[in-house]
Protein backbone atom coordinates (compact mmCIF):
# COMPACT_ATOMS: atom_id res chain seq x y z
CA UNK A 1 0.00 0.00 0.00
CA UNK A 2 1.57 3.06 -0.80
CA UNK A 3 -1.45 5.82 -0.85
CA UNK A 4 -0.29 9.36 0.74
CA UNK A 5 -1.98 11.13 3.88
CA UNK A 6 -3.77 7.86 5.85
CA UNK A 7 -6.88 7.12 7.35
CA UNK A 8 -5.71 3.86 8.96
CA UNK A 9 -8.34 4.61 11.83
CA UNK A 10 -11.73 4.69 10.97
CA UNK A 11 -12.80 7.18 13.51
CA UNK A 12 -10.68 10.11 11.09
CA UNK A 13 -13.29 9.45 8.27
CA UNK A 14 -15.45 10.88 9.94
CA UNK A 15 -14.63 13.75 11.31
CA UNK A 16 -17.25 16.62 12.57
CA UNK A 17 -19.92 13.44 12.67
CA UNK A 18 -21.87 11.48 14.64
CA UNK A 19 -22.02 7.81 13.96
CA UNK A 20 -25.43 5.86 15.16
CA UNK A 21 -25.51 2.78 17.36
CA UNK A 22 -27.54 -0.18 15.93
CA UNK A 23 -28.16 -2.97 18.74
CA UNK A 24 -29.06 -7.02 18.34
CA UNK A 25 -28.79 -8.96 21.59
CA UNK A 26 -26.63 -12.22 21.41
CA UNK A 27 -25.18 -11.66 17.81
CA UNK A 28 -22.04 -13.12 16.14
CA UNK A 29 -20.34 -12.32 13.15
CA UNK A 30 -17.70 -14.66 11.24
CA UNK A 31 -14.82 -12.96 9.55
CA UNK A 32 -11.55 -13.08 8.10
CA UNK A 33 -8.73 -12.11 10.55
CA UNK A 34 -7.07 -9.74 8.56
CA UNK A 35 -3.45 -7.80 9.91
CA UNK A 36 -2.04 -4.42 8.05
CA UNK A 37 0.54 -1.34 8.85
CA UNK A 38 3.55 -0.67 8.33
CA UNK A 39 4.33 -3.59 10.70
CA UNK A 40 1.35 -5.44 10.60
CA UNK A 41 0.58 -3.94 14.02
CA UNK A 42 -3.24 -3.09 13.04
CA UNK A 43 -6.21 -6.09 12.40
CA UNK A 44 -9.71 -5.83 10.34
CA UNK A 45 -11.89 -8.77 9.75
CA UNK A 46 -13.92 -9.26 6.44
CA UNK A 47 -17.27 -10.72 6.72
CA UNK A 48 -17.35 -14.14 5.75
CA UNK A 49 -21.17 -13.27 4.37
CA UNK A 50 -21.30 -9.76 2.99
CA UNK A 51 -17.38 -10.00 1.63
CA UNK A 52 -17.19 -6.28 3.40
CA UNK A 53 -14.87 -5.13 6.43
CA UNK A 54 -15.85 -4.45 10.26
CA UNK A 55 -13.62 -3.71 13.06
CA UNK A 56 -14.10 -5.62 16.32
CA UNK A 57 -11.12 -4.92 19.31
CA UNK A 58 -10.33 -8.56 20.45
CA UNK A 59 -9.37 -9.14 24.19
CA UNK A 60 -6.30 -11.12 25.11
CA UNK A 61 -8.55 -13.41 27.48
CA UNK A 62 -11.46 -13.88 25.18
CA UNK A 63 -10.10 -16.15 22.39
CA UNK A 64 -10.08 -19.84 22.10
CA UNK A 65 -8.36 -22.29 19.88
CA UNK A 66 -10.12 -25.16 17.77
CA UNK A 67 -10.10 -27.20 20.36
CA UNK A 68 -12.03 -25.09 22.70
CA UNK A 69 -8.76 -24.13 24.82
CA UNK A 70 -8.46 -20.77 25.83
CA UNK A 71 -5.92 -18.90 24.24
CA UNK A 72 -4.37 -15.23 23.51
CA UNK A 73 -4.83 -13.01 19.88
CA UNK A 74 -1.09 -14.34 19.26
CA UNK A 75 -2.59 -17.59 17.64
CA UNK A 76 -4.36 -15.90 14.79
CA UNK A 77 -2.81 -15.77 11.53
CA UNK A 78 -3.65 -13.79 8.66
CA UNK A 79 -6.62 -15.69 6.22
CA UNK A 80 -7.67 -17.46 10.00
CA UNK A 81 -11.72 -17.69 9.86
CA UNK A 82 -12.83 -16.57 13.70
CA UNK A 83 -16.22 -16.21 14.90
CA UNK A 84 -17.05 -13.13 17.10
CA UNK A 85 -19.62 -13.26 19.75
CA UNK A 86 -20.58 -9.25 20.77
CA UNK A 87 -23.22 -7.75 23.15
CA UNK A 88 -24.98 -6.63 19.65
CA UNK A 89 -23.77 -3.20 19.75
CA UNK A 90 -22.73 -2.22 16.29
CA UNK A 91 -20.92 1.24 15.87
CA UNK A 92 -21.96 2.52 12.44
CA UNK A 93 -19.04 4.23 11.65
CA UNK A 94 -16.51 2.95 8.69
CA UNK A 95 -15.88 0.07 8.91
CA UNK A 96 -18.62 -0.72 11.20
CA UNK A 97 -17.07 -1.57 14.26
CA UNK A 98 -18.96 -4.41 17.06
CA UNK A 99 -18.10 -3.22 20.30
CA UNK A 100 -17.95 -4.83 23.62
CA UNK A 101 -16.81 -9.08 22.50
CA UNK A 102 -17.29 -11.50 24.36
CA UNK A 103 -15.64 -14.30 23.01
CA UNK A 104 -13.58 -15.70 19.53
CA UNK A 105 -13.08 -18.67 18.64
CA UNK A 106 -10.83 -20.25 15.55
CA UNK A 107 -13.00 -21.74 13.45
CA UNK A 108 -10.46 -22.20 10.43
CA UNK A 109 -6.70 -21.96 10.16
CA UNK A 110 -5.20 -20.42 6.58
CA UNK A 111 -3.44 -22.96 5.38
CA UNK A 112 -2.53 -21.91 2.46
CA UNK A 113 -4.51 -18.89 0.78
CA UNK A 114 -4.57 -18.19 -2.97
CA UNK A 115 -3.14 -15.13 -5.31
CA UNK A 116 -7.04 -13.96 -6.18
CA UNK A 117 -8.10 -14.61 -2.33
CA UNK A 118 -5.19 -12.48 -1.07
CA UNK A 119 -5.85 -10.19 -3.58
CA UNK A 120 -9.36 -9.17 -2.99
CA UNK A 121 -8.55 -9.01 0.74
CA UNK A 122 -5.55 -6.16 0.23
CA UNK A 123 -8.29 -4.24 -2.22
CA UNK A 124 -10.72 -4.67 0.70
CA UNK A 125 -7.59 -2.70 3.18
CA UNK A 126 -6.90 -0.13 0.56
CA UNK A 127 -10.08 0.98 0.09
CA UNK A 128 -10.01 2.27 3.96
CA UNK A 129 -6.15 2.46 5.04
CA UNK A 130 -3.68 4.80 3.67
CA UNK A 131 -0.27 4.97 4.88
CA UNK A 132 0.89 7.60 6.64
CA UNK A 133 3.05 10.20 4.99
CA UNK A 134 6.04 10.69 6.95
CA UNK A 135 6.49 14.21 5.15
CA UNK A 136 3.24 15.59 6.50
CA UNK A 137 2.57 17.01 10.49
CA UNK A 138 0.93 13.75 11.73
CA UNK A 139 -2.98 14.03 12.39
CA UNK A 140 -5.13 13.54 15.43
CA UNK A 141 -8.37 12.86 15.99
CA UNK A 142 -10.61 12.69 19.45
CA UNK A 143 -12.67 10.41 20.05
CA UNK A 144 -15.81 10.56 22.85
CA UNK A 145 -19.13 8.77 22.99
CA UNK A 146 -22.41 10.50 23.81
CA UNK A 147 -25.86 8.96 24.15
CA UNK A 148 -24.31 5.14 22.87
CA UNK A 149 -23.01 7.54 19.35
CA UNK A 150 -19.02 8.54 18.45
CA UNK A 151 -18.02 12.00 18.32
CA UNK A 152 -15.01 12.09 16.74
CA UNK A 153 -13.06 15.85 16.66
CA UNK A 154 -10.11 16.90 14.57
CA UNK A 155 -7.22 18.41 16.40
CA UNK A 156 -5.19 20.21 14.11
CA UNK A 157 -0.73 21.20 15.67
CA UNK A 158 -1.00 24.83 17.46
CA UNK A 159 3.36 23.95 16.95
CA UNK A 160 5.78 21.69 15.79
CA UNK A 161 9.44 20.71 15.10
CA UNK A 162 9.62 18.52 12.18
CA UNK A 163 11.92 16.96 9.53
CA UNK A 164 11.73 14.48 6.95
CA UNK A 165 13.93 12.82 4.07
CA UNK A 166 12.61 14.21 0.71
CA UNK A 167 12.58 11.88 -2.90
CA UNK A 168 16.15 13.12 -3.45
CA UNK A 169 17.33 12.41 -0.34
CA UNK A 170 17.94 16.05 1.05
CA UNK A 171 17.10 16.22 4.99
CA UNK A 172 14.42 18.88 4.90
CA UNK A 173 13.22 20.90 8.07
CA UNK A 174 9.99 22.80 9.21
CA UNK A 175 8.72 24.41 12.09
CA UNK A 176 6.01 25.98 13.48
CA UNK A 177 5.73 28.04 17.20
CA UNK A 178 2.72 28.32 19.56
CA UNK A 179 0.50 31.35 18.97
CA UNK A 180 -0.81 33.46 21.86
CA UNK A 181 -4.64 33.48 22.14
CA UNK A 182 -4.98 30.65 19.49
CA UNK A 183 -8.31 29.14 18.83
CA UNK A 184 -8.42 25.19 19.91
CA UNK A 185 -10.97 22.43 18.91
CA UNK A 186 -13.42 21.76 21.62
CA UNK A 187 -14.42 18.42 22.42
CA UNK A 188 -18.19 17.41 24.15
CA UNK A 189 -18.61 15.26 27.26
CA UNK A 190 -21.78 14.19 29.02
CA UNK A 191 -20.98 14.94 32.26
CA UNK A 192 -18.36 16.99 34.69
CA UNK A 193 -15.65 14.81 33.26
CA UNK A 194 -15.30 11.95 30.74
CA UNK A 195 -12.84 9.88 28.82
CA UNK A 196 -11.63 10.13 25.48
CA UNK A 197 -9.58 8.36 22.87
CA UNK A 198 -6.60 9.54 20.67
CA UNK A 199 -5.96 8.52 17.12
CA UNK A 200 -2.95 9.68 15.35
CA UNK A 201 -2.37 9.27 11.65
CA UNK A 202 1.36 7.96 12.51
CA UNK A 203 1.27 7.14 15.85
CA UNK A 204 4.20 8.83 18.14
CA UNK A 205 7.32 7.19 19.95
CA UNK A 206 6.21 8.89 23.02
CA UNK A 207 3.25 10.68 24.01
CA UNK A 208 2.20 12.65 26.86
CA UNK A 209 -0.75 14.54 27.78
CA UNK A 210 -1.31 17.37 29.80
CA UNK A 211 -4.11 19.39 31.65
CA UNK A 212 -3.43 22.98 31.46
CA UNK A 213 -3.25 25.18 34.87
CA UNK A 214 -2.33 28.00 35.67
CA UNK A 215 -0.29 27.21 38.41
CA UNK A 216 1.43 23.82 37.17
CA UNK A 217 0.26 21.72 34.29
CA UNK A 218 -0.98 18.32 35.45
CA UNK A 219 0.02 14.67 33.53
CA UNK A 220 -2.37 12.57 32.54
CA UNK A 221 -2.58 9.07 32.72
CA UNK A 222 -2.29 7.11 29.28
CA UNK A 223 -3.50 3.87 28.29
CA UNK A 224 -2.09 2.78 24.81
CA UNK A 225 -4.34 -0.28 23.13
CA UNK A 226 -4.66 -1.56 19.61
CA UNK A 227 -5.91 1.77 17.78
CA UNK A 228 -4.72 4.49 19.54
CA UNK A 229 -4.45 5.76 23.33
CA UNK A 230 -7.10 5.97 26.18
CA UNK A 231 -7.24 9.27 28.32
CA UNK A 232 -9.58 7.43 31.03
CA UNK A 233 -10.75 11.17 32.74
CA UNK A 234 -10.95 14.54 31.12
CA UNK A 235 -12.26 17.42 32.74
CA UNK A 236 -15.00 19.93 31.33
CA UNK A 237 -14.10 23.67 31.34
CA UNK A 238 -10.32 22.34 31.19
CA UNK A 239 -7.69 22.86 28.13
CA UNK A 240 -5.40 19.83 27.18
CA UNK A 241 -2.19 19.92 25.28
CA UNK A 242 -1.26 16.46 23.89
CA UNK A 243 2.51 16.20 23.38
CA UNK A 244 3.80 13.71 20.76
CA UNK A 245 7.55 12.57 19.78
CA UNK A 246 8.28 10.66 16.64
CA UNK A 247 11.70 9.16 16.26
CA UNK A 248 13.58 10.54 13.19
CA UNK A 249 11.21 13.31 12.93
CA UNK A 250 10.37 15.45 15.86
CA UNK A 251 7.55 16.56 18.02
CA UNK A 252 4.13 17.90 17.73
CA UNK A 253 1.91 19.88 20.02
CA UNK A 254 -1.72 19.93 20.24
CA UNK A 255 -4.44 21.34 22.39
CA UNK A 256 -7.92 20.93 22.98
CA UNK A 257 -10.53 21.93 25.08
CA UNK A 258 -13.37 20.20 27.05
CA UNK A 259 -17.13 21.25 27.36
CA UNK A 260 -20.26 19.66 28.87
CA UNK A 261 -23.17 19.27 26.75
CA UNK A 262 -26.37 20.95 28.40
CA UNK A 263 -29.05 18.88 28.62
CA UNK A 264 -32.37 20.47 27.18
Amino acid sequence: MTKKGMLGFCVLAMIGCLAGCAKKENSYVEGVYLTYGENNELYVFSDKETDSLFLAEIPNDVVYDQNGNKTTRDILDYGDTVRIYHDGTVLESMPPQYSNVTKVELEEEAVKMGKEEKERYEKQIDSFYWESDETEIPMLAIETTIENQLSAVKVNPVSFKWEFVDEDGNTQHTASSLAKDQDVPTVACEGESGSVQLYFSLNPKKIKVLQCNKKENRELEIEKNDTGYFVSEVEAGKTYQVEGIWEDHGMVTYKFTVTKIESE
